[in-house]
């Protein structure tokens, strides 16, 4: 189910607005070809996602700007052209379409800011996950509809299982609504969504609108309307959010702030180098491909999700082999170029929770880097296939048969200290967003509202 705004015509020249809708149609055209315009191509996708680590590498930050102009697939880039062209317009009318401009782009790189600071709270692996859309900077033009037009009439559409169920509301109670739940889902680890991106897009609207208003539109609390009765043109008092959208909408932005100092303090926790791995296993006659990422400080921050790459990564974890020693010891941290291993173990692992001892050999060549970690490796590995049953609130570990694989793995990208170098600027630049934000709607909305 989805609640969507009704078009209305608002008037005004937005070229704007029409201009990013079609620049982003394009692009998503051109991304999608090869894939029947139905979902973005995994080419373009390595070339203009934003990845957060890849801020450490100052040839990579173009990813901030090109990210916000790609789309996952076909339902990705309608919901949020809909969105743009409802809200956008207006917003463009009112500020001037430079000032609107500013404000999209400036949003969009807030948005990857806070998506990179609030990346520990979902997990670290979010920080090696592609992210593209619009979405961030869309929010942001919400962001300041809302601080300009709160209690404006929008007229919404529910959808219950394709069934429509349509009525009329304050632009304050959807858009805080739909903030909210942004924060929310974000905290609560929903989805596969950039939910903090969301939301700090929609907190840099709030601010940016503020920054680049024009100087008649922060006129005070009070506005011209037309009085029908007397046939003029009367002041009346601005009613901005009310005290109950106000108080709301700082208490969601404090919750963020919350966030932002958490995320500061844990990127403590990742000053260890981290490894991102390749793994290719070759087994009757089938290929599979994946990745894993190593953290240094003894923690495996991405499993392979594909069966064979991960029984083969999580034998080399388990066994000591990521750090070059093995249970026999014959395996020398730091080795200078491949060595050849022919070895066999038997692993104690932990699997959900029940310690299993589990069958190893590995015959082929091998090699460490400087810091005793796996660099490479060909070869092949025998190991016990380990089958979990769950049943009910119990679950059931049993070794299956033994299998043999070809293995390649190899490091794609060693980073360090992503804690300090990555993290904790991010976190440190949303407080910055968030904290005068969440000034200006406490004091400021009755000043820059128009309704």
């Amino acid at each position: 189910m989805s609640m969507l705004p009704i078009p209305t015509d608002r008037g005004g020249r937005s070229p704007i607005t029409y201009a990013l809708i079609v620049v982003n149609v394009a692009i998503y055209l051109v991304t999608s070809y090869s894939n029947a315009f139905l979902q973005v191509s995994n080419q373009w996708l390595d070339f203009g996602s934003f990845i957060p680590v890849t801020l450490v590498e100052t040839s990579q930050l173009y990813r901030l700007f090109t990210s916000m102009f790609m789309h996952a697939d076909v339902f990705h880039i309608f919901f949020n052209m809909y969105f743009l062209y409802i809200f956008g317009k207006e917003v463009e009318v009112t500020m001037g379409s430079l000032r609107y401009l500013a404000l999209y782009i400036a949003s969009g790189i807030s948005a990857s800011i806070f998506h990179t600071a609030f990346a520990l709270i979902r997990g670290p692996v979010d920080l090696f996950i592609p992210a593209i859309g619009a979405s961030g900077a869309i929010s942001g033009v919400l962001g300041a509809y809302l601080m300009l037009y709160p209690q404006k009439r929008l007229g919404l559409c529910w959808f219950l299982f394709l069934i429509p169920w349509c009525f009329t509301t304050t632009a304050g109670f959807f858009l805080i609504f739909w903030f909210a739940t942004q924060v929310i889902y974000g905290y609560m680890r929903l989805g596969g969504t950039a939910f903090f991106a969301h939301a700090g897009g929609f907190a840099a609207g709030t601010l940016l609108l503020y920054t680049l208003a024009p100087r008649w539109l922060r006129g005070g609390e009070r506005a011209v309307a037309w009085d029908p009765w007397s046939s003029s043109y009367v002041y009346v008092r601005k009613r901005g959010l009310g005290p109950v959208w106000k108080g709301l909408l700082v208490a969601l932005l404090l919750a963020l702030l919350a966030g932002s100092a958490y995320s500061y303090v844990v990127a403590e926790d990742i000053r260890s180098p981290v490894y991102v791995y390749s793994i290719e296993t070759r087994r009757g006659g089938k290929i599979d491909s994946d990745t894993a990422i190593y953290c240094t400080a003894g923690s495996l921050i991405l499993q392979p999700s594909s069966d064979n790459p991960r029984i083969a990564f999580n034998r080399l974890y388990w066994s000591g082999l990521l750090t070059g020693v093995s249970l026999s010891g014959s395996l020398i941290k730091g080795s200078r170029g491949p060595i050849p291993v022919d070895e066999a173990w038997i692993i104690n692992a932990l699997v959900e929770g029940v310690q299993v001892k589990i069958y190893l050999s590995l015959s082929g060549l091998i090699e460490y880097d400087d810091a005793g970690v796996l660099k490479y490796l060909n070869g092949s590995l025998t190991t016990d296939v380990v089958n979990i049953f769950f049943l009910g609130f119990t679950t059931r570990i049993e070794k299956g048969d033994r299998i043999t694989m070809d293995v390649l793995v190899e490091v794609q990208s060693i980073y360090s200290n992503i804690g300090d170098n990555v993290v904790r600027p991010a976190a440190i630049a949303s407080a910055l967003i968030l904290f005068p934000a969440t000034l200006i709607v406490f004091k400021k909305d009755r000043e820059i509202a128009l309704t």
